[in-house]
Order: C-alpha cells, then sequence, then structure tokens
C-alpha cells in the first residue's frame, strides 16, 4: 500500500514539472485601465484586454521604482508585477524589469522584459518570457501596455481544479482569405471554436446591441492587430528591435486613432484600414539605416513638396521631439 501511495506521489511531481518545464508557445497581449499612485514609489494598475491563452481578462498590477537610469534622461528603473485573470479564473502573473522614459511632464514611455512568475489553472507552474512596452499618463491616471513572448503550454486543468474549456481566445489566420468580403492580404480572426468575429453573435455574442458589437469587434481587431505588431517587433535584432519599440510607444501615444497592423511584413499604423506610417527595418531589407515613412494618408503637405521618408539609425530626444511632431501633423 505505501509503495502504491509513494508511486503516485512520485508520478503527480512529476508530471507538475513536465508541465512547468514544458513546450513554450507563443503569447501577447494588449491592456488598458487605470493608474494611480499608493505611495511615492508605486504605481497601481487596473484595466482590462484581450491575450492569447487567456481571451478578454482583467489585470491587476503594481510598479516599484528602484531608482534612476542612465539610458534616457529623467529615466527610471522599476519593477512591475502584474496579474491576469481571464473569465474562467485561470490567472497567468508576469514580472518585468523595465525603463521608463519621460516624454512630457508626468507621462512616460516604458519597455522591458518580464518572466511568467505565476499562474492558477491552466498556467499553474507556468513558465516563460518575453517583452513588453507601456504608456502612462499620470496627469489623467491612465496605461496600456502590450506584451509578448512564450509560455509554457496551457494544461486542461480549470482555476477551481475541474478540467473546463479554455476561453474562447482570437486566433489570427494571415494571408489570403477566402470568402464574402474578404480581402487579399488581410487578417480574419478565428476563435478556438471555429466563429468568426462577424459572425460572432452565432457563437453566443452577449453584447446589447449591433453599436456595442461593432465596437467591441474594432477594439477586438486592433488588439490583434497591436500584438501582431509587438510579435513582428520582437523578432528583429538589435537594434533595429529598440527603435521599432520606440517608435510603437511614440505612435499609440500620439495618434491612438491609428491601429496598429503589419503591411508587407513590416509595422505599420492605419486609419480606416489606410496605412499612414510604417516601420522599414535596416536587417531586413538590407540597408545601412532603418526607414520610418509615410503614405498619402499622411497630412504632411507643406507647399509644392514635402519629406515622407525619413532615414533612422538611432533615436534620442531631438528625434523623439521631431517625430512626435510628424505623427501628430500626419492625422490632424
Amino acid at each position: 500500500m505505501f509503495a502504491a501511495v509513494f508511486a503516485l506521489g512520485v508520478a503527480a511531481l512529476t508530471a507538475s514539472a513536465a508541465y512547468g518545464a514544458g513546450a513554450q508557445v507563443p503569447i501577447h497581449g494588449s491592456y488598458l485601465g487605470t493608474a494611480a499612485f499608493t505611495s511615492t514609489t508605486t504605481v497601481a494598475f487596473r484595466g482590462t484586454g484581450i491575450s492569447s491563452h487567456l481571451g478578454r481578462s482583467t489585470n491587476q498590477g503594481n510598479l516599484v521604482v528602484t531608482g534612476p537610469v542612465n539610458s534616457c534622461p529623467g529615466g527610471l528603473a522599476n519593477v512591475n508585477t502584474e496579474t491576469f485573470t481571464a473569465a474562467n479564473g485561470d490567472t497567468v502573473t508576469l514580472t518585468s524589469h523595465d525603463v521608463a522614459c519621460p516624454v512630457a511632464p508626468g507621462v512616460y514611455e516604458g519597455t522591458g522584459h518580464f518572466m511568467v512568475t505565476g499562474g492558477a489553472g491552466r498556467f499553474r507552474d507556468a513558465t516563460g518570457q518575453g517583452t513588453l512596452v507601456g504608456h502612462v499618463d499620470l496627469n489623467q491616471g491612465v496605461f496600456s501596455f502590450q506584451f509578448t513572448g512564450t509560455i509554457s503550454t496551457p494544461s486542461r486543468g480549470s482555476a477551481n481544479g475541474s478540467v473546463a474549456p479554455a476561453p474562447r481566445v482570437p486566433r489570427i489566420s494571415a494571408g489570403r482569405v477566402s470568402g464574402a468580403g474578404s480581402r487579399p492580404g488581410t487578417a480574419t480572426v478565428m476563435y478556438e471554436s471555429g466563429c468568426a468575429i462577424p459572425h460572432r453573435q452565432l457563437c453566443g455574442w452577449e453584447g446589447g446591441t449591433m453599436a456595442e458589437k461593432k465596437a467591441a469587434d474594432k477594439a477586438t481587431k486592433k488588439a490583434d492587430g497591436d500584438a501582431e505588431v509587438l510579435a513582428n517587433i520582437a523578432a528583429m535584432p538589435e537594434p533595429d528591435r529598440a527603435i521599432a519599440e520606440r517608435l510603437h510607444a511614440i505612435v499609440k501615444a500620439n495618434a491612438p486613432v491609428l491601429s496598429p497592423r503589419l503591411w508587407y511584413g513590416m509595422p505599420a499604423y492605419a486609419k480606416d484600414g489606410k496605412v499612414v506610417c510604417f516601420f522599414q527595418s535596416a536587417q531586413k531589407f538590407k540597408t545601412r539605416y532603418a526607414t520610418f515613412g509615410f503614405q498619402h494618408e499622411a497630412n504632411l503637405d507643406e507647399g509644392a513638396m514635402w519629406p515622407v521618408a525619413f532615414a533612422v539609425r538611432k533615436l534620442t530626444a531631438a528625434e523623439e521631439a521631431k517625430i512626435t511632431a510628424l505623427v501628430k501633423k500626419a492625422v490632424s
């Protein structure tokens, strides 16, 4: 009897360890909400968003400032811990070490690297890592951030210990999409259950009105495009990755009307489906500098001739100020 119990115990421990060190799968997410000081060196975040494996979910986090940095004037090093909770109670906890750089009084853009440090339900003993970029306006008390990386393959157990289906999570299918209303080169979002977003009411849509549904669909599409762009940026070598991360943060902070998307394999930002600006990696195109460019949709007209593409080898406060002004003008 003792031998049997001992064997079962060993098997359980082995299974748990195997899950914690399991194969890594991609994870990405986008969240926004409120930010408030809880002390002179800590900020609390509360928000909602969407991420792979969790679907629509909430986040609760706390940022602790650890000291100044030299990488940007007025920059602050910090440790940020975020817990994401799915509708079925599953949780994932990330801990990131970030650098926040001021872009205006009380407004910061941050970048960092995270580790998966906890979880519950399907993510018990999960491991993983990746990158995080964010924006916080402490004057308005709001934040937004996106993360992309990997996490150990989720198990089938739910947070309450039972075996339950995972929440419906958007799955990106890129390329040429067939079917009514599709366009070459666009992407469609399919739920794990096989339900397409345009017909989500057939799969249990719980919105009250068609207007609310369209708004939710638009927000989902924007979040999915953001996650795709962040994954693309994360795969870039340095210094392209650092430049692209800062450009992404600048565009999101100063032109929230633009939606991130991939355009010919490049990070781009569109308004009403039309690309306004884009980033071209130096490494991908084998050039000696990266390019930040604008399409004809950008409102940059100045006389009879004006520039629409800019070589970028690095970003300092001066370059960031110029890009900020260009982006604001482009969507004005």
